[in-house]
């Protein structure tokens, strides 16, 4: 005898299922265009840069107020071998002529 959708299919009784069960209601899976965007892992070192040079700033202005000699050893500026250069995407560049477009380049890189 050959399964038919009618054999595999089993009716579970409401009462079988348990009461936290039964009105759960799942919500239906977000579509690629309407889930949130989440930050790429160049936003997330921007971010962490310019919050760790925001604190930079502070402690040395402080240290410039109080007129202290020593400042704290775990407040360090971010590491100058730690480049981060922004993502620049193609068509920022389409109106631009050729000449001017490798100029453009390398003055946007990070040095």
């Amino acid at each position: 005898m050959r399964p038919t959708l009618s054999r595999l299919i089993a009716i579970v009784p409401r009462s079988a299922v348990p009461k936290h069960l039964q009105y759960r209601v799942i919500p239906p899976p977000l579509r690629p265009s309407e889930k949130p965007a989440e930050p790429t892992l160049v936003d997330l070192l921007i971010a962490r840069k310019e919050a760790r040079d925001r604190v930079y700033a502070d402690a040395q202005q402080r240290l410039q107020e109080t007129g202290a000699l020593e400042v704290d050893a775990s407040i360090q500026p971010w590491p100058t071998n730690l480049r981060v250069e922004p993502i620049v995407k193609r068509e920022a560049f389409a109106k631009i002529t050729k000449k001017a477009r490798m100029a453009l380049k390398e003055a946007l890189k990070e040095r």
